[in-house]
């Protein structure tokens, strides 16, 4: 059983997506005479779109046993087992 479960979610950055898809989406209007340049601009778009999914939420868990934590759908995660945790400490980042 988790000591410690946090979700934190970035609506910062999924606020962002909203104006770089209206741009990407208005480009592509724009090139849709040609549809090879539409095209990529959707593949953008949903590029984008994948990578904001994926990082705009952090999960964090301290059981008994192990530090993990990972990015949506389990992109990157890690367990650091508590017996390599030498020190840690508490910090406040600017952004």
């Amino acid at each position: 059983m988790p000591r410690y479960h946090r979700r934190y979610t970035g609506t910062k950055g999924l606020l962002l997506f909203v104006p770089i898809a209206a741009i990407i989406a208005g480009s592509s209007l724009f090139a849709a005479r040609e549809p090879a340049p539409a095209i990529a601009l959707l593949v953008v778009l949903v590029f984008v779109a994948f990578v904001v999914a994926i990082f705009s939420t952090l999960t964090v868990e301290v059981t008994d046993r192990e530090l993990v934590f990972g990015f949506a759908l389990g992109v990157m995660r890690r367990r650091i087992p508590m017996t390599d945790i030498v020190r840690a400490q508490r910090i406040i980042l600017p952004w």
